[in-house]
């Protein structure tokens, strides 16, 4: 009998497949211009698409899926010529060519734009222009300390894009492809730098410099616990990353995308109280389910009692609310705290061992002095990067290593995927810089 986080995992395979089955049908329908968009339309597909994930599960599985037609229209006899008169004479033109040669760090949140500000710095302390490319007006203050000019992304509406096959799928991924281009056709930039990798914003910047000879960029942010469809043909031309175990795993399901193992941006160390047993949560999506994500929590509940002069840290995804279960879980015994400060190294030099289901967190935390303990009751996917006796699938297992750890704290496991950090890591970005650029 197939088990139900089986099916999980074989839902994002076959998702995947029937996804490709249904664009190649169509390939005539995904060019934008001269422009071959379909990877970064599979991105955004595939994303939209997960929801059908309990259909999957309860209604038939890949018969399920293949009951579903995509039917994107096609754009009207004339289309290529509306896009090529928007590159030719819209008014934000002038406006973006003066950004030429600019290195275009491209950032869609906070959380991302504060993850590449040692790459911005790294280029204004070397006199290298730099725009930031964004969404948010949430900007972090230091954007503004270090004197980085933000350009805020404004979708176009033109006639190419409400004529457009795309709008058939989705007016804004329509409109968001058709301005993306003639940014990057307008500014020309000297490379385009992203990180995380996996949104489809970011890789249809990278298909577009691509194809005008441009260098796209990724750093490394995390790490997915899986090479799930949005880490897979990666279409960027380099992608740095935090070691070289990162850059095998990538690389294997990208070939034509170069790695490039720099380190983390960030500094790490191994300093602070180490104190706390500290659980990161991952969201109930891709391999994990509301089932799962409620035995973690019960989970946090279980230790702070079995602990109850330890303290028990529970750390939100970042990227994922669950404000009212993650307190109420808190709130059940006096040891538990929230910790939702927008830096994670301050949450690892408290943290005396960092439990998580799939989060890059694991193997992040090993690097600052902790130790990683995994609690995937899953079987359907594994996790490469942990030594097998820091991997539970059960509470009794965890329990028994978590007691195991705490009583014999000089038998810890070292792991050191994360190589170089900080300084370190700069001093290997710019080797890789002057490679690339």
């Amino acid at each position: 009998m197939t088990s139900s986080d089986d099916r999980i995992v074989r839902f994002h395979d076959e998702l995947t497949a029937w996804l490709d089955r249904q664009l190649d049908a169509q390939s005539e329908k995904l060019l934008w211009g001269h422009r071959d968009v379909a990877r970064a339309v599979f991105n955004y597909l595939w994303y939209s698409h997960l929801q059908l994930r309990e259909g999957y599960m309860h209604h038939g599985g890949k018969d399920y899926l293949d009951r579903i037609t995509l039917n994107i229209p096609a754009p009207p006899d004339g289309h290529r010529a509306m896009i090529e008169s928007d590159l030719a004479g819209h008014p934000w033109r002038g406006t973006l060519e003066a950004f030429h040669d600019h290195i275009l760090v491209y950032a869609d949140n906070p959380r991302h734009i504060r993850h590449l500000l040692p790459v911005m710095r790294f280029f204004k302390e070397r006199e290298q222009p730099v725009v930031l490319l964004t969404r948010t007006e949430d900007l972090p203050d230091e954007v503004a300390c270090e004197q980085i000019r933000p350009l805020y992304f404004t979708p176009m509406i033109s006639q190419a894009v409400t004529t457009s096959g795309l709008a058939g799928i989705s007016r804004e991924l329509a409109a968001f492809t058709h301005t993306l281009l003639c940014y990057i056709q307008w500014m020309r930039p000297k490379a385009m730098i992203c990180c995380d990798g996996c949104q489809t914003q970011y890789q249809l910047a990278a298909i577009y410099c691509r194809r005008l000879g441009i260098p796209a960029i990724c750093c490394q942010l995390g790490w997915p616990g899986f090479i799930h469809a949005g880490f897979r043909q990666l279409p960027y031309s380099h992608f740095l990353t935090w070691g070289e175990a990162f850059s095998f795993l990538l690389g294997e399901a990208s070939p034509l995308t170069g790695f490039h193992a720099i380190g983390r941006l960030e500094p790490v160390d191994s300093q602070g109280s180490h104190d706390a047993i500290t659980f990161f949560m991952q969201a109930p999506v891709f391999v994990s389910s509301e089932e799962y994500h409620a035995r973690f929590l019960k989970l946090v509940e279980a230790t702070a009692q079995r602990y109850p002069s330890r303290r028990i840290i529970v750390r939100p995804h970042p990227e994922y609310d669950d404000t009212a279960r993650t307190s109420a879980t808190a709130a059940t015994h006096r040891n538990i705290t929230v910790d939702t400060a927008p830096l994670t190294a301050n949450t690892y030099r408290m943290t005396d061992i960092a439990v998580s289901m799939f989060s890059s967190c694991l193997v992040e935390s090993a690097a600052f002095g902790c130790v990683p303990l995994m609690f995937n009751p899953t079987s359907g996917f594994e996790y490469p990067l942990l030594p097998e006796e820091l991997k539970t699938r059960d509470e009794e297992r965890f329990f028994d290593r978590l007691d195991d750890i705490m009583q014999h704290p000089g038998g810890r496991c070292a792991i050191g995927h994360i190589q170089y950090s900080g300084k370190e890591c700069l001093a290997r970005f710019a080797a890789s810089i002057q490679s690339i650029i």
